[in-house]
């Protein structure tokens, strides 16, 4: 599963809320793993590189999926992922279909 999303952290390692920016990045869902990238020309593999040039990864393993989390954002169609590092991120996708589908995904 793969697909563009607008993403923010509002929580980082240290338990500090973050500034809430929303770029527009590309991301795959790979085993258990979410692969985040700044476009989709940069998750193209090759040798030697399998996971392309990842901005960044996150592990699926442990975390908590929530689907439209009302205390953390107003915004239509999101998914917050906290991770066992203990960022929180949140993704909005296009409509409410697509944004079904990444939810049951991250699941695991």
């Amino acid at each position: 599963l793969e697909g563009y999303f607008y993403k923010t952290k509002v929580i980082d390692v240290s338990r500090k809320k973050v500034k809430k920016s929303w770029p527009q990045i590309y991301v795959v869902l790979q085993g258990s793993n979410l692969v985040f990238y700044k476009d989709q020309k940069s998750s193209t593999q090759k040798q030697g590189s399998p996971y392309g040039r990842p901005e960044a990864v996150a592990s699926l393993e442990g975390a908590h999926v929530d689907i439209n989390p009302k205390d953390l954002t107003s915004r239509k169609n999101t998914i917050s992922l906290r991770v066992s590092a203990g960022n929180v991120y949140i993704f909005q996708s296009e409509n409410e279909k697509e944004n079904l589908e990444w939810f049951t995904r991250m699941k695991i």
